[in-house]
């Protein structure tokens, strides 16, 4: 019984942090900007190179809350921090949620007013952005990379019909 508790305060903690409320300068999903009246209030301006985070399976924007904390406390201002929220968190293709990202930096560019953003993706976003960079003309608008824990050549626990399975099709598009 005291296993079922832990295993269901664990899911609630896992489902507030990845569903808390959060808000855009531009429509879409995720976050970015100003959340506050004191962010709101601190600068008007992107000084830095805004950085876009992406999150990797079965979790959200809200997962780089601590390093939007972090960065927020080491220079960077809330107008040049931003984290996507996938449509489907499931991250069942990477074409699509690549997609999306490209449109997520267009508006994150477009809202700074800065021709490229660094990126920072995590898990299952390193392949999304990967395919961003290399096949959607993403090179163009970002400065930087930062892969953690990117299944870059595969994942042994990878379903035998899963993307990134060692040596799918598309892992051999994205390390050609």
């Amino acid at each position: 019984m005291i296993k079922l508790k832990q295993i269901l305060l664990f899911f609630g903690l896992f489902f507030i942090l990845n569903c808390s409320t959060h808000k855009l300068p531009f429509q879409g999903n995720g976050f970015g900007g100003p959340q506050t009246k004191e962010e709101e209030n601190a600068g008007k301006d992107a000084f830095n190179t805004p950085i876009v985070f992406v999150h990797g399976y079965f979790i959200s924007a809200s997962y780089w809350e601590l390093a939007r904390s972090w960065f927020l406390r080491h220079g960077y201002n809330a107008r040049e921090l931003f984290a996507i929220t996938f449509k489907d968190i499931t991250m069942r293709t990477i074409v699509k949620e690549a997609k999306e990202l490209a449109e997520f930096v267009e508006n994150v560019l477009q809202y700074t007013k800065k021709n490229k953003v660094a990126m920072v993706a995590i898990s299952r976003g390193g392949p999304v952005a990967r395919y961003y960079l290399k096949m959607l003309g993403g090179n163009n608008y970002v400065s930087h990379c930062v892969l953690l824990a990117s299944p870059n050549h595969g994942s042994p626990v990878a379903s035998s019909s899963s993307l990134l399975r060692p040596k799918s099709n598309m892992l051999n598009l994205l390390n050609s």
